[in-house]
Parts: C-alpha cells; structure tokens; sequence
C-alpha cells in the first residue's frame, strides 16, 4: 500500500483529499539542496555508516528554517481564526516585534513553490486559509508563504491530525534522503 494511503487511512482523511497528500509528499521529498543533505552528505564524506548519515539529516526536524515552523504556523491559524482578521493579528505580530511564522523563507526570496503548489491544493479542497492570504499581498513587505504555511493549510483542508505536516515532510525526506545518501555513501555521487 503506498505511503500516502497508509497515512490517509491511519489519519481517517477522506477519499478526495488522497491525491492531494500524495503530491504533498511528492513537494517534501526535495533534498539535494537543503540543510539535511548537506548534514548527511558531510557525514558520509568521513566514511560515516548510512545509518549514521540519515541519522544526522533528521537531526534538522527542529530548526525554523528546515521544517521547524509547523507549530508557529498552528498558532497564528488559530489566531486568524479566533481574531476574525489576519491584518489584525499581523499588526499584533509587528507591534511586538516578532516574525510572521510560515513567511518569506530566507532562501526562497521570491517565494516558495512548493507552498504555492500546496495552497493550490489546499484551496482545491477548501481551505480557510486561502480566503486570507490576499490580506497579505496588501501588506508594505512581500509576504511569502513558506513550505510550512503550506503545509498547515493542507492539514486544515484535509482534516488531518496536528503533526501530519512534520509527519509527512519527514517520511518524505527520509525517502528521498536514504536515496541520495545511497548515491553518496557507495561513491556513485561526491
């Protein structure tokens, strides 16, 4: 059974949001030239088992710019939700001082495309939040979704549990990592 039905069935995520998960996976599966790889690629250049070299690439599930966002994302779509106005809550956010989570990703300048294909995604299966992501458009600084926001949004489209976005950029990567690590580690790839 492929990945992404066993995870649509342990999450109880309905029939027409399947296809969507899959190309969420698909979208998190991009490693060649992120942190993790480079972790895993450096592991692997001291003669480190492959073992050891996927250990280290998942050492970077925590860190913001790699995935570390999803919880960040949570609560300021809980705060849009409860406030009733994403402007509302991005003021806040500035008058305090404090990054926006889940936007304008240092090494995606001019956006994400993988968050622009998720809220595709997510819009297609009716998520609230695209109904307010013009709001940010409007805003004085471009304002780009990262591959967190997206994430989350598909999550709140699907009705999956709070950790599917950690769950599904983990298993992904951990796919496409164990290949390039296999690439790396027998010599094949330097």
């Amino acid at each position: 059974v492929p990945l992404h039905l066993q995870m649509a069935r342990a999450w109880r995520v309905p029939a027409r949001c399947h296809d969507a998960l899959r190309q969420a996976l698909v979208l998190c599966a991009d490693i060649v030239g992120n942190l993790m790889s480079l972790a895993g690629r450096m592991m692997a250049s001291v003669q480190g088992s492959l073992a050891a070299c996927l250990l280290s690439t998942m050492g970077y599930s925590f860190i913001r710019l790699s995935g570390g966002e999803f919880e960040a994302v949570e609560a300021l779509f809980d705060e849009v939700q409860a406030a009733g106005s994403f402007d509302a809550v991005a003021s806040s956010y500035r008058v305090r001082g404090e990054t926006l989570p889940g936007f304008n990703h240092v090494l995606f300048v001019a956006g994400d495309p993988r968050a622009t294909a998720l809220l595709q995604l997510a819009t297609a299966l009716g998520s609230e939040a695209t109904s307010w992501l013009p709001a940010t458009q409007r805003a004085q600084q471009p304002m780009n979704p990262t591959l967190d926001f997206g994430l989350v949004a598909l999550r709140r489209a699907m009705k999956a549990p709070r950790h599917a976005p950690l769950t599904m950029t983990y298993a992904a990567r951990a796919a496409g990592m164990l290949a390039l690590l296999i690439l790396v580690w027998s010599g094949v790839m330097a």
